[in-house]
């Protein structure tokens, strides 16, 4: 049988065809990876993020993906904390409208981890406070969240478990009582979550919001975020911060038997919209 004999020159230009597709195919391999692992985020409002990303745990009232027209109202804080304008962010409210959700989207670890990695501190009234926090919803919702999921890790156990790392950053969740905790480190984010309930006064040390607000020095584009149910009005902290705020606040457009409710209540006036012809009704 004849054997087919082909010329060295030709294996040699079918050995450079093929190497050259290689190579053009490692290009673009490696391109595209570059493309993905530098390439800057998507401009995203915490409340954009949060709609996307954030799951409620299956304990939560309504689990699931995070619904961001359950609570509107709450829209325009994190939309705050996304401005580059805002340094400072004080929410003064009532109890359970919503606080931790707006500080769990924000550093729900939410935002910081994905979005904005940053050395970040929580401060809560007390350490157990600060530790039951981490347990009962940040850790759920980390686990309830496929994205944040992936990009977090801590260690098992006190004090570990009051720690989150992530790529960029960490967040640390402190109590209020103890001067150590709260100016042992640089942070360039703050949430300080019910500063009512906080000690007015650190043995030796002075006011714990004083001296947590110095280790936000250290960043030119720091943020600090307050929070609190208001105490007794001249003593309250948040209402002091409030007062020195743009104090800004959610109107509603009430109506018809709702309004007159409202105004029989006394709530007519601060607080609701009204339009001219539903003032009139109640005249």
């Amino acid at each position: 049988m004849a054997q087919l004999k082909k010329n060295p020159q030709s294996i040699q230009t079918d050995i450079e065809e093929v190497l050259a597709g290689w190579k053009e195919r490692l290009a673009d391999a490696f391109a595209e990876v570059t493309r993905k692992r530098f390439a800057p985020p998507s401009r995203q409002t915490v409340v954009e993020w949060a709609r996307e990303h954030r799951y409620l745990p299956e304990t939560a009232a309504e689990p699931g993906r995070w619904n961001p027209t359950r609570a509107p109202y709450q829209a325009g804080i994190m939309e705050a904390f996304t401005s580059p304008a805002v340094r400072t962010l004080t929410i003064q409210s009532a109890s359970q409208v919503g606080k931790s959700t707006v500080l769990a989207n924000c550093l729900g670890l939410g935002y910081i981890i994905d979005r904005a990695p940053a050395a970040s501190l929580r401060l809560m009234p007390s350490l157990q406070a600060a530790t039951d926090f981490m347990k009962e919803v940040i850790k759920p919702m980390l686990d309830a969240s496929p994205t944040l999921h992936t990009k977090t890790t801590w260690r098992k156990g006190s004090p570990h478990y009051r720690r989150v790392q992530f790529e960029g950053g960490f967040c640390v969740f402190s109590g209020g009582s103890s001067a150590i905790n709260l100016a042992s480190r640089a942070i360039k984010v703050l949430f300080a979550d019910e500063i009512d309930k906080l000690r007015y006064s650190i043995k030796g040390e002075g006011d714990p919001v004083s001296l947590v607000l110095k280790r936000l020095s250290t960043y030119a584009d720091s943020k600090a975020v307050f929070a609190s149910t208001p105490t007794v009005s001249g003593g309250s902290r948040i209402e002091r911060l409030y007062e020195e705020s743009s104090q800004g606040r959610w109107f509603l457009k009430c109506s018809g038997e709702r309004l007159r409710r409202l105004a029989r209540a006394g709530l007519g006036g601060s607080g609701f919209q009204h339009g001219p012809s539903e003032v009139s009704e109640l005249r």
